[in-house]
C-alpha cells in the first residue's frame, strides 16, 4: 500500500523539487545582485575620497546604484519568523484552558481540589 502511494505522489515530488532549485537559484541571484552593489558603492565612494571622480558625478552614480539597490530589495520576499509559541515581549502564550492550573477561575481549596 505504501509503495503505491509513493508511486502516486512521486511526480508531484519531483515537482515540489524542481521549484525549491529554481527558487533556491533565484535566491543566490539576488543574492549575488545585492553584494555587486555593495561593492559598486564601495569603489564609488573610493574613487571619490581618491578625487578618481567629483560630487556631481558621485550623486548620479549613487543614486542609480542605490535605485537598483531598492529594487533588488522589492523583490526579495518578506520573510516573517515562525511561530515558536511565544508572544513579542518574550513570554510564552497561556492557554486559556489553563485557568484552573494557575489557580485562576474556579474555586479550589488549599490541598488543590476544586470545591
Amino acid at each position: 500500500m505504501f509503495i503505491i502511494d509513493r508511486l502516486l505522489a512521486a511526480p508531484v515530488h519531483g515537482l515540489l523539487w524542481v521549484a525549491r532549485k529554481i527558487k533556491q537559484q533565484a535566491d543566490e541571484e539576488l543574492a549575488d545582485d545585492e553584494a555587486g552593489i555593495h561593492a559598486s558603492l564601495a569603489e564609488l565612494n573610493r574613487q571619490l575620497e581618491q578625487g578618481l571622480i567629483d560630487e556631481e558625478a558621485f550623486a548620479l552614480r549613487e543614486t542609480a546604484l542605490i535605485d537598483r539597490l531598492e529594487e533588488v530589495w522589492a523583490n526579495q520576499p518578506l520573510m516573517l519568523p515562525a511561530s515558536t509559541g511565544e508572544q513579542q515581549d518574550g513570554t510564552a502564550e497561556s492557554d486559556p484552558g489553563d485557568a484552573g492550573a494557575t489557580g485562576e477561575g474556579g474555586n479550589s481549596n488549599d490541598n488543590g481540589r476544586m470545591a
